[in-house]
């Protein structure tokens, strides 16, 4: 279940709301990005989740445990939790991933499996590349399962997400947030859809400008209509266009 994975929020599991609002401290910014720091001390807990927010350009992760056996094997997944086993991680799928692509795969519905060989003492969950386009306009939670660890102990699960600052801006704006102040899924950034530049567009915009009046007499027409089927007859409709947008 949802509720058996603890959110990894800045040195704890709760107060998103708060530890990452606009202007907090711990929301640090590099050029046009705000960059967020996760990670918990050593714990047996195994299930985590991770908030990705809308913007997110990229994530890097670790996990960290003892340097013995036996081999570490990690599942993660978007949105809802992992349903594979450890039969779901090998060396060679989890040496089939590209590290730097993680989220791409995480985003279209994969379960990405993460393998560390045994006494390795570091499992490598996402290398994304920080200087990377926005990968999502769509939040959502991160789900890792530790199935199988060293002691079946975590000595530090970390992770550094890189995010579009007005994307993120915007998002925390409207974002709705559970009883702990983390964030609950389903807001999107909104899409911003522009406005079609078409006759009754351009009509609106001539009145807001008052040369309606004006434009009817130079092309002596009577109406709407007649303004606009003169303006194109005429090629000043292309320059009306261009004038208006």
């Amino acid at each position: 279940m949802n509720n058996d994975y603890l959110a990894l929020v800045g040195r704890g599991t709760a107060g998103f709301k708060d530890l990452f609002a606009p202007g907090s401290p711990l929301l640090a910014e590099e050029a046009g990005a705000f960059v967020m720091l996760s990670f918990t001390a050593s714990t047996p807990r195994l299930r985590w989740r991770i908030w990705i927010p809308p913007g997110t350009r990229s994530l890097q992760a670790s996990l960290y445990t003892y340097a013995s056996p036996p081999e570490s094997k990690v599942l993660m997944r978007m949105y809802e939790p992992p349903v594979g086993g450890l039969d779901s991680v090998t060396p060679e799928n989890s040496a089939a991933v590209d590290s730097t692509n993680v989220l791409a795969a995480l985003l279209s519905g994969a379960e990405v499996p993460c393998h560390a060989p045994s006494e390795a003492g570091t499992v490598k969950l996402s290398a994304g590349k920080m200087d990377s386009p926005v990968v999502t306009t769509t939040g959502g939670w991160l789900y890792v399962n530790a199935l199988q660890l060293p002691g079946q102990q975590i000595f530090k699960i970390e992770s550094y997400i890189s995010v579009d600052k007005a994307l993120y801006q915007n998002w925390y704006e409207h974002a709705t947030w559970d009883d702990q102040g983390n964030p609950l899924p389903g807001v999107q950034e909104p899409i911003q859809v522009p406005t079609p530049v078409n006759e009754q567009y351009v009509l609106g915009r001539l009145q807001e400008l008052d040369m309606i009046a004006r434009l009817a007499a130079l092309c002596k027409a009577g109406d709407d209509a007649e303004l606009v089927a003169a303006a194109k007859v005429s090629g000043l409709w292309a320059a009306l266009l261009k004038f208006t947008k």
